[in-house]
């Protein structure tokens, strides 16, 4: 270290003095030099030692000339390492004179430097990269001068940038594009991306811009930072430390200074697990006041504001309006992260300060607006009014970023007088337990959770309450039931029929079986229609339907009866032949009768009986 310092002093006082080229001592110290940062500022002395010192041969010049060129070189490719891709291109400009190796690959950084800086006037004008660069250029800025249509462009900047990916000037007009895309919508996402693309110029051509346009640059991107993302402004402290007295950025500083001290942390607002499972220490009631009830602005300002609120609202809007471009502003701007940050912190001070829950509370609906799509709003109120479909959906993704808001959502919803369905119940419940929120420390969450618990329990209890009543009226219908077939067995048992057996219904069809079914067959039948038409089977049934079952089990109980015993069946088979072999004669007997009716033997008991006698006269 002592030796360095010693060579700089003599470099230096070698310059002073004008003295010859001591090409040995100065070739011999270059080469213990490394390729890295720490030893750039020894290349660059040994350069300068070597450009004001005399030679006084023509070898000595040579000699000189190599030397001084494999330094350059050298400094160069660790100026590469730095980023310092302008600074780097000036030290192979002076390597490319000779013809040593070091010319040679001098020559071909530059080209590549050439190409992604965009330095065309350095190529030869045939170069097909040049042309075709240039060309597509000058279409790109013709079609944005016409229309100031980004869509019209933006791949063919995407291409330019690709080719020369550090042009000082494709890049500004893609920053110009992007200012203009954000004055339309505010976006993150475009603000992230002006964040990009100026620290790429930054990176690449800093050291060339003024100090003024540096000082605007990072003023530019601590208001997006601030305003538009919500994020730290990390550049507004690289603004201070090029000029303390830079106005824009000290004002910026102050007003982000005091709301760190007014306004909760990004994480109590934002973040799911610190909401809902935090500790809860913020003072809500301090914020309510700065922003809602102080009579003295925070900062001297000309214009009167009727609270903090909107002070603060109308420095956003300003502070953003001077960063657009001129003309293209229209009105007060979009909300931004920053300003639906303010408004959800004073809705959560609603339900976490009882004494500030009037004033705070319409924040809520305002944020509501804010953040939700009115599409996502409008399924909101229909999936809390019906079928809850999407319900648990949208409460999540709200949780994920704003999770008060899905707390607020669910509050508005149990508070509907007209009531909640047990299907929405049921999905706000598993919503609860899905996130673990019955263990959360926020005692918004456990009113709801205690609220939604309660009702979800009464409605259970109801439901038994009507299921035992139900049951009690089954039972009953079952008992009924089984009173009334007992009775019709018993009828059926003790009653002797007058008639005999009925030909006029088909008691196999009845049962389903065929006319050679054996009495196990039948009694199968029999069982298994009973257990078809068993109340418990039947449901709900209207009066109408009660009767026509028990018609159709009073058949089938006859049937049953009939076939099952023998004696009745062989009967019933034997009418049933005559019946359907002498059916035309059949009331030909019936008139013989007193009464018109049948004898007891049955209605065909005519048929059975053929007269084989004559008369005898005398």
């Amino acid at each position: 270290m002592l030796y360095v310092l010693y060579f700089g002093f003599c470099l230096l006082a070698s310059v002073a003095l004008g003295e010859s080229c001591d090409l040995k001592r100065l070739e011999s110290l270059s080469g213990t030099l490394k390729y890295d940062a720490t030893s750039l500022n020894q290349y660059q002395k040994i350069i300068a030692q070597l450009d004001r010192c005399t030679t006084d041969q023509d070898g000595e010049d040579i000699q000189k000339g190599v030397l001084l060129r494999r330094l350059y070189y050298r400094s160069g490719i660790i100026q590469l390492s730095l980023n310092q891709g302008l600074n780097a291109i000036e030290s192979f400009e002076h390597a490319v004179d000779g013809d040593d190796s070091f010319s040679d690959l001098a020559r071909s950084r530059l080209r590549k430097l050439y190409v992604e800086f965009g330095m065309w006037d350095r190529i030869d004008s045939s170069d097909d990269t040049r042309r075709a660069f240039m060309d597509l250029e000058r279409s790109a800025r013709s079609r944005w001068a016409a229309s100031h249509d980004h869509s019209l462009i933006d791949g063919d900047l995407h291409k330019l940038l690709e080719i020369s990916p550090s042009c000082l000037k494709t890049r500004s007009l893609l920053l110009e594009t992007l200012f203009h895309r954000l004055a339309g919508s505010l976006d993150v996402l475009i603000g992230h991306e002006i964040i990009r693309n100026y620290e790429r110029l930054l990176e690449t051509h800093g050291s060339r811009f003024t100090l003024d346009k540096r000082l605007h640059i990072y003023h530019s991107l601590a208001i997006i930072q601030a305003f538009i993302l919500n994020t730290e402004p990390t550049h507004l402290r690289k603004c201070l430390a090029l000029d303390m007295d830079y106005e824009p950025c000290r004002r910026l500083a102050l007003l982000n200074n005091k709301l760190s001290k007014i306004n909760p942390s990004r994480s109590e607002v934002l973040d799911p697990d610190v909401y809902g499972f935090g500790n809860n220490a913020f003072d809500w009631h301090k914020l309510v006041s700065f922003y809602l009830k102080d009579q003295t602005p925070w900062i001297r300002v000309a214009r009167r504001y009727k609270n903090n609120y909107e002070l603060i609202l109308a420095e956003v809007a300003n502070a953003i309006e001077q960063l657009l471009p001129r003309g293209i502003v229209t009105g007060r701007p979009n909300a931004t992260d920053f300003t639906k940050f303010i408004d959800m912190a004073l809705c959560q001070a609603a339900s976490e300060s009882a004494t500030d829950r009037v004033s705070a509370q319409p924040f809520c609906k305002l944020a509501m607006k804010e953040i939700l799509p009115k599409e996502t709003i409008e399924q909101l109120h229909k999936s809390a009014k019906k079928d809850g479909l999407d319900l648990e959906r949208i409460l999540t993704e709200t949780w994920q970023s704003y999770p008060h808001l899905a707390i607020y959502m669910i509050q508005f919803i149990l508070d509907s007088r007209k009531g909640v369905s047990s299907v929405v119940e049921d999905k706000l419940y598993h919503f609860f337990q899905h996130q673990g929120l019955s263990k959360s420390s926020k005692r918004l969450i456990q009113s709801l959770y205690h609220k939604l618990s309660s009702m979800i329990r009464i409605r259970r209890q109801k439901q038994q309450q009507r299921q035992g009543q139900h049951q009690r009226q089954r039972q009953q219908q079952q008992q009924q039931w089984f009173y009334n077939q007992q009775q019709q067995h018993q009828r059926q048992e003790h009653t002797v029929p007058p008639n005999g057996p009925r030909t006029d219904r088909d008691y196999y069809k009845i049962l389903g079986i065929p006319e050679s079914a054996s009495s196990k067959q039948i009694r199968k039948a029999y069982l298994d229609f009973t257990k078809k038409y068993h109340p418990d089977k039947q449901g709900q049934l209207s009066e109408e339907e009660e009767n026509k079952v028990h018609e159709k089990m009073s058949q089938i109980n006859e049937a049953y009866e009939t076939l099952y015993d023998d004696q009745k069946r062989r009967e019933y088979d034997q009418a049933r032949s005559t019946f359907r072999s002498g059916s035309t004669n059949q009331h030909m007997f019936r008139q013989g009768s007193p009464r018109g009716g049948t004898s007891k033997f049955g209605s065909n008991f005519a048929m059975n009986f053929k007269p084989n006698f004559k008369f005898n006269f005398g």
